[in-house]
């Protein structure tokens, strides 16, 4: 099978990071993988060397989409594939404009809250999925958003999980650190969760918050956390591709978001054992991972003190932690990369059957 795949960009992020475990994991199978790349960054993960990254030259203002079409349907239309897959919202809508005429299946793949986009995105991306044959989503709420009349074949495939690349853990006692990983982005909420550690700092003093991340968000959050005197307490460090070794050892894990696809970074902090926090998305994949109470705990979003109270109750009660490291790990056994990646080829292998 000779895949295109489509993707915003080239970087350190949870749509990358799966990005490069399934193709990688395509080429393992045999397949052919061409990347098309609107952005490349300087820090990235590690994709095959056999796979072929075309980068689109970046535009200003409405010839951007349009260029980017343009070069997706020449690639579509001189490079013989059998599937193009657009990963994420806008490389969807572009590879489904894009296909317009030709006959190579496309699958798109929402990554995120569907309904977060502006409402111009929505009326493109309601008319341009008409032209997509297949979709892959990571929630079954995310699916459900969609009439049924798009797609001839759609599916929920949670992220993957390489086991392999996971940190080897050790089983000592664990640093007093609670840690977040993600973009410094407002979808992401790092307010609340420094908010709510400043409410408990003054009665745990030996625990620090670490935030690993980089976003347009940085510097008021900098600023937010020099107004709370927390300059010691709250640490902000770059986004980094090795960062599950940086959080393997930490106590306690906190997502904070207001929207989440299948955050990634939750499901890998659960695979390390490390008891997690989350807030229950209203698409988002938390939901579909934790079982509150029993391997993590859920609050509503934005909920402060719900966020304050559940890290307080995971400090005091080791017993509670260790319950809940416990059972956290078993998420393995549900996103190993060796099963995603076979639901992907199955189901891509379907459609090109058709």
């Amino acid at each position: 099978m000779k895949i295109l795949f489509v993707i915003s960009s080239i970087g350190i992020g949870g749509e990358q990071r799966v990005a490069s475990i399934l193709t990688n994991y395509f080429i393992e199978k045999g397949s052919l993988v061409d990347i098309v790349a609107f952005e490349k960054n300087t820090k990235a993960f590690n994709f095959n060397e056999k796979i072929n990254i075309n980068l689109v030259k970046n535009s200003k203002g409405i010839t951007k989409n349009i260029n980017r079409i343009v070069k997706i349907r020449q690639l579509i239309k001189n490079g013989n594939y059998d599937i193009v897959i657009g990963f994420a919202v806008i490389p969807s809508i572009l590879c489904s404009i894009a296909n317009i005429g030709l006959n190579t299946p496309v699958v798109v793949c929402e990554r995120n809250d569907p309904d977060v986009y502006p409402k111009y995105w929505k009326i493109i991306r309601g008319w341009a999925y008409n032209f997509a044959q297949g979709a892959v989503f990571q929630t079954t709420d995310a699916m459900n958003y969609f009439d049924r009349k798009y797609f001839k074949k759609r599916i929920v495939i949670h992220n993957p999980i390489e086991l392999d690349n996971l940190p080897r853990l050790t089983h000592g006692s664990k640093s007093k650190v609670i840690v977040n990983t993600g973009r410094l982005a407002l979808a992401k909420n790092h307010e609340l969760l420094i908010q709510a550690f400043s409410k408990i700092a003054k009665d745990f003093d030996e625990y620090i918050l670490e935030i690993y991340g980089d976003g347009p968000l940085k510097e008021s959050l900098l600023d937010l956390v020099n107004e709370l005197g927390m300059r010691k307490r709250i640490v902000l460090h770059e986004a980094t591709p090795d960062v599950l070794e940086k959080i393997k050892e930490s106590e306690i894990f906190v997502l904070s978001s207001n929207n989440e696809g299948f955050p990634n970074s939750l499901a890998e902090a659960m695979a390390m054992g490390i008891p997690c926090i989350s807030t229950n998305c209203r698409i988002g994949g938390p939901k579909e991972m934790i079982v509150n109470n029993k391997n993590g705990l859920l609050i509503d979003v934005n909920d402060l003190e719900g966020l304050e109270n559940a890290i307080r109750k995971l400090i005091v009660n080791q017993e509670f932690r260790d319950t809940i490291s416990k059972e956290s790990y078993k998420i393995r056994e549900k996103l190993d990369s060796e099963i995603i990646g076979s639901n992907w080829m199955g189901f891509l292998n379907n459609l090109e059957n058709e």
